[in-house]
C-alpha cells in the first residue's frame, strides 16, 4: 500500500517527536544514564530532522538560510579557524533546530488539507505531551526532590527546557479554545490546561514565575477589548502566581541561595568571577557557574586576547564533541567561560561572531515576516508570546542549541499563522 508523502512526512515527524522528547526520562530512570544510548538517540534525531529538512525544502527564504549558514561556519570553523570539516559537521548539530525544523512545518502549511490533518493529530499529541510530563515531573521530584533532574520526559538538566514547553503549549491549547466574550467561562471549561502548568513549580526553575505573567497577559486576545479583559485576568494571574510560589517555597530547599536578583544574574566584578571560575577548577570537582550577564560582559575580555576572531568567532564545535569527538580549542582553553549556562547571544557570538550574530538576528526578524505556507493571518498573541521567548532566551540560556525546544517553539510560531478567514470559508464552500 502506498502512503502519500506527507502523510508519511507527518507520521515520521511525530514518531521522532516522541523519540525526541521522551528517550531522555527512558535512559535516565531504567537504563542508568547510558551515554551510548544518549548519543544514538541524538544522533537518530539529529539525522532525521535533517533528511526530513532535505526531502521538503522548497522555500526560497529557507533555502537561503541554510545557504548562509553553511558559508558563515565553514569560514568561521575550517577557514578561519583552521578546524576539521568533522568539528565543522558535528558542531553544526547545535543549530539543526532553527535551520531545519521550519522548512518541514512550512512544507505541511502548504495547503490546507495538510495543514488541518496535522494539526488535528498535533493538538492530541500536545495534550498528551502535557500529561505525559505531569506524570514524568512528579516521578522524578518524588525520587530526587526539585531540582535539575526534574526535566519532565526529556531527563536531567533539562528542567528549563520542559518548563517552557509545558507554557507554550498549554497557552496554545487554551488560547484557541477561548471565547474572548466569556472569558472566565472558557477558563472554567478548559481548567485542566491551567492545572497541568502546576508541575513547572517543582523543579526549581525561577523563570516560571515571568512565564505565569506572559502567559495570562497575551492569553485574551489583543484588541480594543484587551485592557476591559485584563481586569479579569489579573486577579487569576495573582491566584496562580500565588499558589505556585506557596508550592515553590515548600519545595525547594533555600529558594533563593541568598543571592539577590541582580548578583544571580550579573555576579560581581569581572575579576572576582575570573577568580572564582580558576578557584573552582583548581580544588573543587563542581565547576563554577559564571552568571549570565557576566559572560556577556566577557566577550568583550574574549575579544580583545583575540581580536582577529572578532568577526568570525572560534567555529562551531564549542558545545559538541566532549563524548567521542575532539573538541574545539577554545573550549579547552576558556573551558571556565563554556561550561554551565549560557545566553543564546553569547552562543552565537562565541562561534560565528558578529557575522554569525547578524545572521541570527535576520532569521528571527524573517520569523515575523515570512508567513507559513498559505497562513498568512497573525495571531498576534501567540507572536507576541514567541517574540517574548526569543527576547528572553538571548540572556537566560542557549535552549535554541535543544532540538526539542526548537521544534516546539517553532511549532508554537507556525501555528501563530493562521488562514485568512475568506480564504477558509472558500475552501470550505468548494469542499463541500
Amino acid at each position: 500500500m502506498r502512503i502519500e508523502k506527507s502523510l508519511l512526512i507527518q507520521r515520521v515527524l511525530l514518531v521522532w517527536f516522541w523519540v525526541l522528547t521522551c528517550t531522555g526520562f527512558v535512559n535516565d530512570e531504567f537504563l542508568g544514564s547510558n551515554r551510548v544510548v544518549r548519543s544514538i538517540s541524538l544522533l537518530f534525531t539529529d539525522a532525521t530532522i535533517l533528511l526530513l529538512a532535505l526531502w521538503t525544502i522548497r522555500n526560497k527564504w529557507d533555502m537561503a538560510v541554510l545557504i548562509s549558514y553553511v558559508a558563515i561556519s565553514y569560514w568561521s570553523t575550517c577557514i578561519v579557524n583552521h578546524l576539521s570539516w568533522l568539528m565543522w559537521i558535528n558542531g553544526s548539530r547545535v543549530f539543526f533546530g532553527l535551520i531545519f525544523v521550519i522548512p518541514v512545518l512550512r512544507y505541511l502549511w502548504q495547503n490546507e488539507y495538510r495543514r488541518e490533518r496535522f494539526i488535528k493529530e498535533m493538538d492530541k499529541t500536545l495534550l498528551i505531551y502535557l500529561c505525559v510530563q505531569a506524570v514524568c515531573i512528579v516521578w522524578q521530584f518524588l525520587r530526587y526532590g526539585a531540582g535539575d533532574e526534574v526535566g519532565g520526559s526529556l531527563g536531567f538538566d533539562f528542567s528549563g527546557v520542559a518548563s517552557f514547553s509545558i507554557y507554550l503549549i498549554s497557552f496554545y491549547l487554551l488560547h484557541k479554545r477561548i471565547d474572548n466574550d466569556h472569558f472566565v467561562y472558557s477558563i472554567k471549561e478548559n481548567w485542566y490546561l491551567i492545572a497541568l502548568l502546576f508541575p513547572t513549580f517543582l523543579n526549581e526553575t525561577k523563570i516560571s514565575f515571568i512565564l505565569i505573567i506572559l502567559y495570562f497577559l497575551f492569553l485574551p486576545n489583543i484588541d480594543r477589548k484587551w485592557f476591559s479583559r485584563m481586569a479579569m485576568v489579573v486577579p487569576i494571574t495573582l491566584i496562580f502566581i500565588v499558589g505556585g510560589m506557596t508550592v515553590y517555597l515548600d519545595t525547594v530547599d533555600d529558594p533563593f541561595g541568598g543571592i539577590d536578583l541582580v548578583e544571580y544574574l550579573a555576579g560581581q566584578d569581572l575579576e572576582y568571577e575570573t577568580g572564582a571560575a580558576e578557584y573552582h577548577s583548581l580544588n573543587s570537582e563542581e565547576t563554577y557557574d559564571i552568571p549570565r550577564i557576566a559572560k556577556l560582559a566577557f566577550l568583550s575580555v574574549v575579544f580583545e586576547e583575540n581580536p582577529r576572531n572578532l568577526y568570525s568567532g572560534f567555529g562551531v564545535g564549542i558545545y559538541k564533541g566532549y563524548t567521542n569527538l575532539s573538541i574545539n580549542p577554545f573550549a579547552e582553553t576558556y573551558d571556565w567561560l563554556v561550561v554551565g549556562t549560557n545566553p543564546y547571544a553569547y552562543h552565537v557570538i562565541l562561534q560565528l561572531g558578529v557575522v554569525g550574530a547578524i545572521w541570527a538576528i535576520i532569521l528571527f526578524v524573517g520569523c515575523f515576516v515570512c508567513p507559513i505556507g498559505i497562513a498568512t493571518e497573525r495571531d498576534v498573541s501567540m507572536q507576541l508570546m514567541f517574540m517574548s521567548c526569543v527576547v528572553i532566551m538571548l540572556i537566560y540560556s542557549d535552549y535554541w542549541s535543544n532540538l526539542a525546544f526548537s521544534f516546539i517553539v517553532l511549532l508554537f510560531l507556525c501555528l501563530s499563522w493562521r488562514v485568512p478567514e475568506q480564504r477558509d470559508s472558500g475552501i470550505v464552500e468548494s469542499m463541500s
